[in-house]
This record gives structure tokens, C-alpha cells and sequence, in this order.
């Protein structure tokens, strides 16, 4: 190696390492003094990528943990509200109660009725003014509520607003009016009266219908009432022999006023008679008609004459046939009616040949008397029907419920109640045992179609929200029936404020949970981000040491390689 002055290359290699380990020096210095393992990009470019990500993930999870706690404070902020919400609605059930009994005084009521408006008062109260940062969280204000929960968009959790108010709480309300066991008839005996007549009226419930004709004879009456009176829809106007019948086969009760005066007398009702009845349709049948058969209760009645037409049938059976006390033939246009007024159920098996067609019925009449007689009566006297209860409530299709040999409304409504969740309408009896009364969710309309095997026409229950719904606002004890109405309301009302707060309830376990999540999620980023970021102060104090002692070697190396030149002085001496 050749000796020169001008290039000194051990002192080079020197400071060129003592720079090197002064720059470890340092770094191992800046991350002792941060505690981190990058400081900058250039420490680890990709390292500091995923850091960046994972920091944003946490905060976003801290955030949401925030958020949450928020949502649990907001929930049990309403909840504690509703469940004094309840508490009054307690109130105005015991009230209502209270007030349903006989024993209580129309000032007793009334006493009874104003602790209920102040209840009500109250109740609209606390939905009003019960607020949460500033909000007004129980009177529908808020409609949909979305909680952040997660660091990301779309990772929240929703609850749906909450209308505590007493114009929104209540119930559907609608009833059966009194069912009866069979078609209603009443009749009106004409016997004596001479033909033809004048000044005749009729009025069914309160309205007037107007008979125009002068009638030549009591069939022409009976045409003229059907033909030309416009009745409402199910009643019409029969005879048998010197009697003018009403049949009511709406399946409501009617009032039936009816007068005829005959310039000598007047012959008048007021009244109205039930019975049972079964109708065979003829108005295909050609007469005469032979081979008429005619048995009741597995007795046979002998037809004998070959009937010219339906009026020629109905006289020879109730003029031949030798029917049971009570049991007669009559028609209606093209149908022939069999009634009963016998007092006891019977079954009739008929059947009439022209030659060409058979026309056959059987059937049962049920037992009902000329007395007032509503299908619980009936049900009472140990009789019992079969009944089909078509319910169209929250479900798509109508659900239909069979009920057989039902010995009371009891049955009927223990059978429908049964299926209350699936269709959601429930059933209740009225305080005069007379009616069934139906009630589902409030804003929930629904049709009810009742139907027995009496031979009563369909009864058919249409609750809509606009005229059947019953509010808190309404709730009153001034009377029996507003206490009836109330005690049924309110019902519904307690069940859809326990459901308020069972939702309030489930969505505070739902943030319980999910904080409990993020915390998770957050704690394990963290220990990811913490490997990644964070120095280790193992290395890094070796690192320093290591540093410290290559600076002080570098140091004492690069005096001595800068006294090498110094060597060559000697060859000029």
C-alpha cells in the first residue's frame, strides 16, 4: 500500500462508520424518548400504513362505545317516564272497575270519572314534556332513531319512535249487536178484516215505508209490502192463511209497526216474534208435482195431493200432512218455508219430484219459541250450536276458527281469544251477555263474520280505525258503558305502553352487548396496532448501547487514523 498525505482513507472508513453509528445512535435515542418504533414514514413506510388504519378503527370504536352509552342513557330516560306512563293506566283500570259495578251512583261515577281525566291529563303530560338532550322523546317526535355504534358507516343499531300520547293509545272497539237463534218472524193476524184496504202503514226501526196500492186480498198485501216498499235488506212479508208474516233474516233485530184499516176496523202490531225456520228453493220445479215426501224428526207425513203449485204444496201439507203442533208450511216466492213455533228443535227431511228434477231439503229448525228469544237465551235453555268465526285482523288472509257444540258465548269467545296472537283480535263479552264485543291494537281495523248452524244469517263485525278506535282521550267512568269501554281500552293501552318499554328494554341489552363488543374489538386493535407502532424498549436499549460504545470507538479510531499522515513526515527527514 502506498503511503500519501493527500487522501487519507482510514480516516474516511472512520468517520464514515462513526456517522453510522451515530445515526443508529439517534434513532435508537428517538424511539427510547417516544416509546414508539416509527416516528416518521421512513421508519416503516407499510408498517405506518396499517398503524393509520388501525388508529382509525379504534377511535371510531371508542366513538361508537360513546354513542352506545348514549343510546342506554336515552333508553332509560323514556323507560323510567313510560313506566310511570303505566302506572296511571293502572289507575284508570282500577277505576274502571270500580266504576263497572251496579252499586255505584251516577255521583258516585262522577267522583270516580274526574281522578280518570286527571290520570289522562297527566299521562299527556309526561308524553309532552319528557325530553332527552333537548328532545322531546314520548310524543312522536322522533319517528326512526339511528344509533351509531361502530366505526363504520352502516354499523348502527335502530329504534322506532315512541308515541306515548292519549290521542294515539287505545284500542279498535266493535261488537256483535244481539244474535239471534233463527230467523225472526212476527206475525199479524188479519182475520176479519175485509178487503180491499186502505191507510196502511209500516215502519221497521223508526222508518216509514210506504205500501201504495189498495190491496184486493192478503196475498196482494204481501206482494205489495215485497214488491213496491223498498224494506231493508233481509225482511219480507209472507202469509199464512188469514196471518200476515214479517220474516227477519238480517240477522239484527227490528221493530216492525204495521196498521191496516179496512174502513170498518183496524188491525195493528207492535211487536216482533222469532222462530226458527228452513227454506227449500222451488223455482225450478214444474207442477204438478208428484212423489212428495215429508218426515220430521224420523216421523213420516203423508203428501197426498198432486199440489197444482207451490201455494196448493203449503196448503195440503198444512191441511193433509198432519204436521206436530206448532209446525207449519208457508212460502215466499219460488221458496217453501218451513216454521217452527213448537218450542223444541226438530229436524224436517222433504223432498218433491215433478218427473223431471228432485228437490229435496234436510235440515234442522232449531227450538225457538214466538217469544223473544236471542241466541244466549237459546244457548241457556242447555241447547247448543255450532259456530264458524272468520277473522280478518293482522293477518293476510282471514283465519277461520270452527266451533262445535258451544253451550255458551263463552265458548265461542274462549275459542277466538285462543287465537288472539295469530290474528290479533280478542273477544270479550258484554255486560248484558247479549253481545260479543271484539278489540285489537290500536290503528288495527279488522272484520269479524260469526255464522251458526240455526239457519241465522251471518253477523259480520266491521271495526275500522276512523269510527272504532277508543283513545285515552276518550277514557271516561261516567257511565257504565264508557267504564266498560275503558276497561277494555286500557287493557290496550297498558299492553302497548309494556311494549314501549319492553323495547326500551331490549335496546338497552342490545347497547349493553354491543359496547361490550367494541370494547373487545378496540382492545384487540390496539394490541394489533401496539406490535406494529410501539418500541421496543428491549431492542431499542440495546440498540443504544451498542451506539454509544461504536461512537465512543469511532471517536478514538478516527484520532488515531488522522495522525497516520504524520508518518510520512519522517521519510523526508
Amino acid at each position: 500500500m502506498s503511503q500519501v498525505i493527500n487522501t487519507n482513507i482510514a480516516s474516511l472508513n472512520a468517520q464514515r462508520n462513526l456517522n453510522s453509528s451515530q445515526s443508529q445512535l439517534n434513532v435508537a435515542l428517538e424511539r427510547l424518548s417516544s416509546g414508539l418504533r416509527i416516528n416518521s414514514a421512513k421508519d416503516d413506510a407499510a408498517g405506518l400504513a396499517i398503524a393509520e388504519r388501525f388508529t382509525s378503527q379504534i377511535n371510531g370504536l371508542n366513538q361508537g362505545v360513546r354513542n352506545a352509552n348514549d343510546g342506554v342513557s336515552y333508553a332509560q330516560t323514556a323507560e323510567g317516564a313510560l313506566g310511570e306512563v303505566a302506572n296511571l293506566m293502572q289507575r284508570v283500570r282500577q277505576l274502571s272497575v270500580q266504576s263497572a259495578n251496579a252499586t255505584n251512583s251516577a255521583s258516585d261515577r262522577a267522583a270516580l270519572n274526574q281522578e280518570v281525566q286527571q290520570a289522562v291529563e297527566e299521562i299527556n303530560r309526561i308524553a309532552s314534556t319528557t325530553q332527552f338532550n333537548g328532545q322531546n322523546i314520548l310524543d312522536g317526535t322522533l319517528e326512526n332513531l339511528i344509533f351509531q355504534v361502530g366505526a363504520n358507516s352502516g354499523q348502527t343499531i335502530a329504534a322506532g319512535g315512541i308515541d306515548s300520547r292519549g290521542s294515539v293509545l287505545g284500542a279498535v272497539l266493535d261488537g256483535t249487536s244481539e244474535m239471534w237463534a233463527g230467523a225472526q218472524v212476527y206475525e199479524i193476524d188479519l182475520d176479519g178484516a175485509t178487503f180491499p184496504a186502505s191507510a196502511t202503514t209500516l215502519a221497521i226501526n223508526d222508518t216509514d215505508y210506504t205500501v201504495t196500492d189498495t190491496p184486493a186480498d192478503i196475498g196482494a198485501l204481501v206482494n205489495d209490502i215485497n214488491d213496491n216498499a223498498g224494506l231493508p235488506d233481509g225482511i219480507r212479508a209472507t202469509s199464512a192463511g188469514n196471518n200476515l208474516i214479517f220474516i227477519n233474516e238480517s240477522g239484527e233485530k227490528v221493530d216492525i209497526k204495521f196498521s191496516l184499516n179496512d174502513g170498518t176496523d183496524e188491525y195493528s202490531g207492535m211487536s216482533q216474534s222469532f222462530s226458527g225456520q228452513q227454506t227449500i228453493d222451488l223455482s225450478g220445479a214444474t207442477f204438478p208435482a208428484s212423489a212428495t215426501t215429508l218426515a220430521i224428526n224420523d216421523t213420516d207425513y203423508t203428501v197426498t195431493d198432486t199440489p197444482a203449485d207451490i201455494g196448493a204444496l203449503v196448503n195440503d201439507i198444512n191441511d193433509n200432512a198432519g204436521l206436530p203442533d206448532g209446525i207449519r208450511a208457508t212460502s215466499a216466492g219460488n221458496n217453501l218455508i218451513f216454521i217452527n213455533e213448537s218450542g223444541e228443535k226438530v229436524d224436517i227431511k222433504f223432498s218433491l219430484n215433478d218427473g223431471t228434477d228432485e228437490y229435496s231439503l234436510s235440515g234442522t229448525v232449531p227450538a225457538i219459541t214466538q217469544d223473544t228469544l236471542t241466541l244466549d237465551q237459546y244457548l241457556s235453555d242447555s241447547n247448543t250450536a255450532n259456530f264458524t268465526v272468520q277473522v280478518n285482523g293482522t293477518n293476510e288472509d282471514p283465519i277461520s276458527i270452527d266451533i262445535e257444540g258451544a253451550r255458551s258465548f263463552s265458548d265461542v269467545i274462549s275459542q277466538i281469544n285462543a287465537r288472539a296472537t295469530e290474528t290479533g283480535v280478542s273477544a270479550n263479552l258484554s255486560p248484558d251477555g247479549k253481545e260479543i264485543n271484539f278489540t285489537s291494537d290500536f290503528g288495527q281495523p279488522f272484520d269479524v263474520t260469526i255464522e251458526t248452524d240455526l239457519g241465522t244469517p251471518p253477523i259480520t263485525v266491521n271495526a275500522t280505525e276512523e269510527d272504532n278506535t277508543f283513545r285515552v282521550d276518550n277514557f271516561a267512568v261516567d257511565t257504565l258503558e264508557n267504564a266498560n269501554n275503558t276497561l277494555l281500552a286500557v287493557d290496550y293501552a297498558i299492553q302497548q305502553v309494556s311494549g314501549f318499554r319492553a323495547q326500551l328494554g331490549a335496546i338497552q341489552n342490545r347497547f349493553d352487548s354491543n359496547i361490550a363488543n367494541l370494547q373487545v374489538g378496540s382492545e384487540n386493535l390496539s394490541a394489533s396496532r401496539s406490535r406494529i407502532l410501539d418500541a421496543d424498549f428491549a431492542a431499542e436499549t440495546a440498540a443504544l448501547t451498542r451506539g454509544q460504545i461504536l461512537q465512543q470507538a469511532g471517536t478514538s479510531v478516527l484520532a488515531q487514523a488522522n495522525q497516520l499522515p504524520q508518518n510520512v513526515l519522517q521519510l523526508l527527514q
